[in-house]
């Protein structure tokens, strides 16, 4: 495991702890995203496997070019022990702030399904929910009708975008009773004739950003 580590990080600058660190923290961090990007592949294939790869080797490539170039840059432009001292935090801090940009960016760009910043409430079947950035689908909220209606149901929502289209739907059993493509703000009626089961609420896009929600299920 430490010799395929090794391969594809580049050995840890062990000599300083604090970039040690880093690369442990890094490696650890790819790991763990890697293994949830791998079991989003299998359940979605096609493209995905591409993405999957894709990320999984950038990634390590560059973290390898930004960890030598700090280290680099503190072997040879570091020599007094006062200027050591002032640069070590932002170094240290600089280095991880790339990571993080770096795996994200990388994820974004060639997933297939990948929502940023995402902030969701629920109060008595009141969605409200707020999306940085997304790409592909994602599930709102999920609800389930014990017995058929004898009446349409019908579910009031308020949609704003600000950059993309989005693609608001309803599900159920993986057919979908009901869609709409957004640009803009708008406020609407979702309506559909509702059956014993459970339903799924998501979006679907090929990029948007910005994008806030406000939906009342009951």
């Amino acid at each position: 495991m430490k010799k395929f580590i090794y391969l594809l990080f580049g050995k840890p600058h062990d000599e300083n702890k604090y970039y040690s660190l880093i690369y442990k923290f890094a490696v650890g961090f790819y790991l763990l995203s890697m293994t949830l990007f791998l079991i989003q592949s299998i359940l979605y294939g096609g493209m995905v496997w591409f993405s999957f790869f894709f990320s999984a080797i950038v990634f390590p490539v560059l973290f390898r070019v930004v960890y030598k170039v700090n280290i680099s840059f503190r072997q040879h432009f570091t020599k007094s022990g006062s200027l050591k001292k002032k640069l070590k935090w932002p170094l240290i801090i600089g280095s991880v702030f790339v990571l993080f940009t770096t795996l994200v960016i990388t994820l974004f760009l060639f997933g297939n399904q990948v929502a940023v910043n995402v902030n969701k409430t629920t109060v008595n079947g009141d969605i409200e929910l707020s999306i940085g950035s997304l790409k592909g689908d994602y599930q709102i909220e999920t609800f389930e009708l014990s017995e058929p209606q004898e009446e349409t149901i019908v579910i009031p929502f308020q949609l704003n975008v600000e950059e993309g289209e989005v693609t608001l739907y309803i599900k159920h059993q993986n057919e979908t009773v009901w869609e709409k493509t957004y640009v803009s703000s708008e406020e609407e009626t979702i309506e559909f004739i509702g059956v014993k089961g459970v339903y799924e609420v998501g979006f679907t896009t090929e990029s948007a950003s910005n994008i806030q929600l406000n939906l009342s299920l009951y």
